[in-house]
């Protein structure tokens, strides 16, 4: 019965985006007009086989701008991930510690409704179950013509699995044990391992930052990023990853998920020739919403 219920929650969450385009996550921010909805292949020129085309050497120039992403980041760039990486170190230190205060206080009043929605919603964290949902939304939402809700949808999926190539090489080469494997937090054997980083923990907070870049409400990101924070929360519980494989994890998925947003904001921006009133030959800017 919650995988139902699982299963339909996500669903409508799909729905409400693609079906009411005058929500904010399809609303247009400067120019206010009415979603278009004329199908691709009748507006612009496009075609479903040259769209498809297109939207596999997008996805491999946005995985090889990733990879890349290091060596164009600035100097407060590099302070932000030493941060980031430097409380992950702490809490490698600790995270046994972490650990055990966390199953012992797993049913005290608070931590055990977190507990509750994370298991509850922890399915979103498996990309092989939410893709094809995101897959069929991004196709609708392309063959409606809904340009803003079919790019947040390719930005979720982009996002997913350029994260989850490099964290399943990640994985592997670093072959830290699963808490309950009972080795240890220091346990690493490469091949043999797969806690680190969490998978669940980068999912769900690059679901939480794609769609929160798209509603423009403060209220929407606390809130998606709070149900993120109980599936972070529910990975230490559950006894399958330590504190700092899902602090690490939820940092670089984010982080991935912010580049890929930032490649395709800069893909609505479009410069062609133009013709001025008077005959003058000039630019033109087009900025898609």
């Amino acid at each position: 019965m919650n995988r139902i219920v699982q299963r339909g929650v996500l669903v409508c969450m799909i729905a409400t985006a693609l079906l009411d385009p005058d929500t904010a996550l399809a609303r247009q921010a400067v120019d206010p007009q009415p979603v278009r909805t004329v199908p691709p292949a009748q507006r612009d020129g496009r075609r479903p086989l040259h769209d498809l085309g297109g939207a596999f050497v997008d996805f491999g120039r946005d995985f090889w701008l990733t990879l890349s992403a290091p060596v164009r980041m600035d100097r407060g760039d590099w302070l932000a991930t030493a941060g980031v990486v430097a409380a992950g170190g702490v809490l490698f230190l600790v995270d046994e510690d972490i650990m055990r205060a966390a199953l012992r206080n797993l049913d005290e009043p608070g931590f055990e409704q977190i507990d509750d929605v994370g298991t509850f919603l922890e399915p979103i964290g498996l990309m092989g179950k939410t893709n094809v949902y995101f897959g069929s939304a991004a196709i609708i939402s392309w063959a409606l013509g809904w340009e803003r809700p079919n790019r947040m949808f390719t930005e979720i999926l982009y996002s997913e699995w350029i994260a989850g190539m490099v964290r399943g090489a990640t994985n592997r080469m670093v072959g830290r044990a699963r808490p309950h494997n009972d080795l240890g937090s220091r346990h690493f054997a490469v091949n043999r391992g797969t806690s680190f980083p969490s998978g669940h923990a980068s999912t769900v907070f690059q679901l939480a930052a794609v769609v929160s870049h798209h509603a423009r409400s403060t209220p929407v990101s606390i809130v998606l990023y709070g149900l993120a924070g109980t599936v972070a929360w529910q990975r230490v519980t559950a006894e399958t990853h330590w504190p700092s494989d899902v602090w690490l994890g939820a940092a670089y998925g984010w982080a991935v998920a912010q580049l890929v947003i930032r490649l395709h904001e800069d893909d609505a921006l479009r410069v062609h020739p133009a013709v001025g009133p008077s005959g003058g030959i000039g630019l033109g800017f087009r900025y898609t919403f």
